[in-house]
């Protein structure tokens, strides 16, 4: 438990492994809109992984996985982002994420994705939309 509040205290402080230094060099940008001009340029299937500044639940969820990111979700067409939360299965647009309230980190696949699997992927999403994880 000690350790536990230990590493709270330090991500409420920005340091250590939190420390938005150690979080630029683990390829995370500070979500405002100068950092991701064309969100609409960026692939389908691409991810992105978010590290909010100050969240509690957020918290817990990077200590029990031990990671510098407590959110994914996976891009969609023309900027949006499909996505889980414990409200349900959503879709929005990547400029919620570009608010200054957190770190991004976008990861493009390295692969040729062909239209009838994007076409899949945002069929599925839509869905899901509204169903609990």
């Amino acid at each position: 438990m000690l350790f536990a509040i230990i590493d709270y205290l330090s991500y409420r402080d920005h340091k250590g492994h939190y420390s938005f230094r150690e979080i630029e060099r683990n390829g995370g940008l500070l979500g405002i809109n100068e950092n991701c001009p064309n969100p609409a340029a960026i692939p389908p299937f691409s991810s992105l992984f978010y590290h909010p500044i100050n969240s509690f639940i957020s918290w817990i969820i990077m200590y029990y996985t031990d990671s510098l990111w407590s959110h994914y979700a996976m891009f969609l067409r023309n900027g949006y982002l499909t996505d889980q939360t414990t409200g349900g299965s959503t879709i929005h647009p990547f400029c919620d994420y570009l608010d200054g309230n957190g770190y991004i980190k976008i990861f493009i696949p390295k692969f040729d994705i062909l239209k009838e699997q994007i076409d899949k992927l945002e069929e599925a999403a839509t869905r899901k939309i509204g169903n609990k994880i």
